[in-house]
C-alpha cells in the first residue's frame, strides 16, 4: 500500500492502474521471476492482483479516489499518510502500522471487480482479526456477490466507453447488433454515416440483402449523471422521416428522461431507447467488449440416487 501510495504522490497525485503497476516493478526490486509468477487460476500475475487489492484498501480507507475506471486519485487522507511516513511505514511482527490505513466503516461490504482468487481467504483473515466469527458461504451469498460482480462490471464497461472516441462507441454499437444476428452476420450491410448532413443518424442496418427492411441507429454518448435531451430524441424522429424510415435504435451510455419515453410512444415511428444499464446488460449478454473470466459448477447430493429401490420380483407369499 505505501510504495503506490508514495508513487501516486511522487507523480503528481493521479495515475493509471497500468502506469501503477510499472511503476511499481523497479520500487520493489522484484526479480523477473516473481513478476512472472501468477495466480492458481493461471488468469493474473500475483504482483497484479496484490496490486489490486492495495488500491482497493487504500480506496476503501479515503486514501485515494478512483474518479474512473482504472485511475486512482491521491486524497487530502493520502498526502498527509505520505507526511507522516518519511521514513517509510513503521513495520513491527509483519504487520504495516495500520493507524495510517485504517479502513472506512463499510470495508468488508465493498464490492470488488476483478479479486476472485483471493477475496474469500482475504475477507477471512480480516474477520479473524477483527474477533468476528467465520461465516461459511451459502448459495445465496454467492448468487449475491455473483450480483454485485456483474454490476460492477457493467459501470465498468460505461466507464470504459467514455474513454474511447465517439467513433469507437458508434463501431462498438456496429459490433453489438452484428453479435445480436442483425444483418445476419454480414458487415457490408452495415453502413456507417456519422457524416455531417446525415441528420444525426449515425448508420443503417440492412436486414437483407435488398435493403428492403432497414433500422437506423443514433449512438449518443452522455456523462450518466447527464440524461439524454429530449431535442435529440426528436431531431433523430425527423431523420427517419427524411430517409422515409418506419424503424430506429437510439443508444446512449447515459438515461432517456420520461418526456423522451413519452414522445417515442406518441409516435407512428418505431423507435427504441436503450439507455447505458440496457446496453451495457446486452454487451455482457452478447460477450461484447467482455469476456468470461471463470465458470463454476455447483453440485448437490441426489437423493434419488441413494432412494431405496423398489423390491423387484419379490417373492409372493402363499
Amino acid at each position: 500500500m505505501y510504495p503506490a501510495l508514495q508513487l501516486l504522490v511522487a507523480e503528481g497525485g493521479e495515475l493509471g492502474f497500468n502506469e501503477i503497476l510499472k511503476g511499481l516493478h523497479g520500487t520493489l526490486g522484484l526479480s523477473d521471476r516473481e513478476l512472472r509468477e501468477t495466480l492458481p487460476s493461471g488468469r493474473e500475475t500475483v504482483f497484479s492482483n496484490r496490486l489490486k487489492w492495495a488500491l482497493t484498501y487504500l480506496t476503501s480507507a479515503g486514501r485515494i479516489e478512483s474518479p474512473l475506471v482504472d485511475i486512482y486519485t491521491v486524497t487530502p487522507l493520502g498526502m498527509k499518510a505520505v507526511e507522516e511516513m518519511q521514513d517509510g511505514p513503521q513495520v513491527e511482527s509483519g504487520q504495516t502500522s495500520q493507524s495510517h490505513f485504517a479502513p472506512t466503516p463499510g470495508f468488508l461490504e465493498t464490492p470488488v471487480a476483478g479479486l476472485e482468487d483471493d477475496r474469500s481467504a482475504y475477507e477471512r483473515k480480516l474477520r479473524r482479526q477483527a474477533g468476528a466469527p467465520v461465516k461459511q458461504l451459502t448459495e445465496g451469498d454467492v448468487r449475491r456477490y455473483f450480483e454485485l460482480s456483474h454490476q460492477t462490471v457493467k459501470q465498468n464497461l460505461i466507464g470504459h466507453i467514455h474513454q474511447q472516441s465517439p467513433e469507437f462507441f458508434e463501431n462498438l454499437v456496429i459490433d453489438l447488433l452484428l453479435a445480436m444476428g442483425y444483418a445476419r452476420q454480414r458487415e457490408s450491410l452495415v453502413l456507417k454515416l456519422g457524416r455531417s448532413g446525415d441528420g444525426g443518424v449515425d448508420g443503417v442496418l440492412q436486414e437483407d440483402e435488398l435493403g428492403l427492411n432497414r433500422i437506423y441507429f443514433q449512438a449518443k454518448r452522455y456523462k450518466p449523471s447527464t440524461p439524454v435531451p429530449i431535442s435529440s430524441v426528436r431531431d433523430f424522429a425527423g431523420s427517419l422521416e427524411s430517409n422515409k424510415a418506419n424503424r430506429g435504435l437510439f443508444l446512449t451510455t447515459s438515461r432517456f428522461p420520461k418526456s423522451a419515453l413519452e414522445f417515442v410512444a406518441s409516435i407512428s415511428k418505431r423507435i427504441v431507447l436503450i439507455d447505458g444499464n440496457e446496453l451495457a446488460q446486452l454487451m455482457i449478454r452478447h460477450e461484447v467488449g467482455v469476456k468470461i473470466s471463470a465458470v463454476y459448477e455447483f453440485t448437490s447430493i441426489d437423493d434419488s440416487y441413494f432412494s431405496p429401490e423398489p423390491a423387484m420380483n419379490s417373492p409372493t407369499k402363499q
